[in-house]
């Protein structure tokens, strides 16, 4: 156990953590929408977890910054052990947009969807670093390593990940357990060296740590002021037009299957692929083709979706949900 604070208190917090990471598996199995478990379970009880850290003893305080500064470096690990692999081509980053999707529950991607996948992909990073450190203050980091490897079999194990692989190679599951040492260890060091960490935090006067909290608003006020307004608004549900080497949305949804109208306004004829259905589309200039998606078998299948241009194309994807 760590420090002196109630085992029942740290338990306490441990299960407030939980629903971040569980409610994309209520989805993922079909028993609860992300777009309701995220917002009328997970958040509610981030709020609640707020309120532990705020107003418990400074026992559990203490456990909470620590485990939410170690879990965000940990997360921060994560995303930059990850850049090579998505500059050799591979979609790595592509399960945190379809987050966001499914969060706002949005028939098509766009900035907001986008930022509101990484705000989740981020707040999981942070409570699973906060369960970390509520039991394992100044265990070794190799521990942190074990228990992100724990979360990645868990997530491995979930139908998710059948639809998921396919935004890379058989490499998929080596990658993914690779991200999750880099994550292991920035959590796991931070842990380990507790009073080191803990010396580091108290530092921060409280007006920093006010500062520390408004730096992630100003950012998301500065991408939605700046964001890709134009794209988004050439965006429309059930269609994906061909905008340069690219297609615009990211992410387009359907509910039970449905068409999919493949656009192409420009002046040259196009290629399209979509090898997960089999399918290859000659499209002309000027002209449009749709494409059936049916209904399918498993809770929702994903498709990607690209131009056939020189070098690395990028994916645009079809998620077909059975159900919403």
């Amino acid at each position: 156990m760590s420090g002196n604070s109630p085992f029942l208190v740290r338990a306490w917090a441990f299960l407030l953590c939980l629903p971040s990471g569980a409610v994309l598996l209520t989805h993922t199995y079909g028993i609860l929408p992300l777009h309701v478990g995220g917002w009328f379970v997970a958040l509610p009880c981030c709020l609640a977890l707020a309120g532990l850290f705020w107003f418990g003893n400074d026992e559990i305080a203490e456990a909470i910054a620590i485990g939410v500064f170690a879990g965000l470096v940990g997360t921060i690990f994560y995303d930059i052990a990850r850049v090579p692999v998505l500059m050799a081509g591979r979609r790595v980053f592509g399960p945190i947009e379809l987050y966001g999707v499914w969060l706002l529950d949005a028939p098509v991607s766009s900035r907001f969807t986008h930022l509101t996948g990484w705000l989740y992909h981020f707040s999981n990073g942070i409570t699973f670093g906060i369960m970390y450190a509520l039991f394992m203050r100044g265990r070794h980091w190799l521990w942190a390593i074990g228990w992100a490897f724990l979360l990645e079999t868990i997530f491995v194990l979930s139908p998710l990940a059948y639809s998921v692989a396919l935004f890379s190679d058989s490499w998929a599951v080596v990658v993914a357990y690779y991200g999750h040492v880099a994550y292991g260890i920035g959590l796991g060091l931070f842990v380990q060296r507790w009073d080191y960490t803990r010396l580091q935090l108290k530092q921060l006067e409280p007006a920093h740590k006010w500062v520390l909290a408004a730096v992630p608003l100003m950012i998301c006020a500065a991408y939605i002021w700046n964001g890709p307004v134009e794209q988004d608004r050439r965006a429309r549900p059930g269609v994906l037009r061909v905008e340069g080497g690219r297609l615009n949305p990211d992410w387009v949804r359907l509910i039970g299957g449905g068409r999919v109208t493949i656009e192409n306004p420009g002046t040259a004829g196009v290629t399209v692929r979509m090898p997960q259905a089999g399918a290859t589309l000659e499209i002309a200039a000027g002209q449009s083709v749709d494409y059936a998606f049916v209904r399918p078998n498993r809770l929702f299948d994903i498709f990607q979706v690209f131009v056939m241009v020189p070098g690395r194309p990028r994916s645009s994807f079809v998620i077909v949900d059975r159900d919403n």
